[in-house]
């Protein structure tokens, strides 16, 4: 199933590949679109490890966008 292959290769990285909040979009995008083929039950259940999974990778993409700007301020 690929909504199990997002979340696999979520969990499988450290590091998002997203170079913008467009790349952001597109696969929370993706994945609900196809939460839409599955089971309502499935698809809950599918969601919150999808989720847990785009928060821990946005967190560290968003620590480091803030990096650069922190360092040209001084901070």
């Amino acid at each position: 199933m690929r909504m199990r292959e997002m979340i696999e290769r979520l969990k499988a990285t450290s590091v998002p590949c997203w170079r913008d909040e467009a790349g952001v979009i597109l696969d929370d995008g993706a994945f609900q679109r196809a939460m839409r083929l599955v089971p309502r039950e499935e698809a809950q259940a599918l969601w919150a490890d999808f989720d847990a999974q785009m928060e821990r990778l946005y967190a560290v993409w968003v620590a480091a966008c803030a990096s650069p700007s922190e360092a040209a301020s001084g901070q």
